[in-house]
């Protein structure tokens, strides 16, 4: 699950609280809180590491120790040990970056290629 940043009260530029119509204080996300920013990050990571093993997980010549969780299982602490056998084996997580990279431009999911296409569905 994408994390979701937090809200806050919106304050005009004396300090005071922003209401609505209603009175009723006027939040918004803050993208910038540091938790959010951390969660964010785990998240990237965790996507990067599952995006690296469904394109491996198929070759014979790799192999991975984590196991896949049945179905319901929790899928954040397998990207966790995937990552962590993955830095283990000597992954860097530029190594991660690029090889998503490079999946997404095999299979035609780099940003220039969904640009191209989304004429043609639209």
């Amino acid at each position: 699950m994408v994390p979701q940043p937090p809200t806050r009260v919106s304050r005009d530029s004396q300090g005071r609280v922003i209401r609505d119509a209603d009175g009723v204080a006027v939040l918004q996300r803050d993208e910038g809180d540091a938790g959010y920013l951390t969660a964010m990050e785990k998240y990237h990571q965790r996507v990067a590491t599952l995006i690296v093993w469904e394109s491996l997980r198929e070759d014979s010549r790799f192999e991975f120790e984590a196991q896949e969780p049945v179905e319901g299982g929790d899928w954040r602490a397998f990207a966790d040990d995937l990552y962590v056998e993955m830095e283990e084996a000597g992954w860097t997580a530029g190594d991660l970056i690029w090889f998503c990279e490079q999946v997404a431009e095999l299979s035609q999911l780099s940003a220039g290629h969904v640009r191209e296409t989304r004429g043609d569905f639209f």
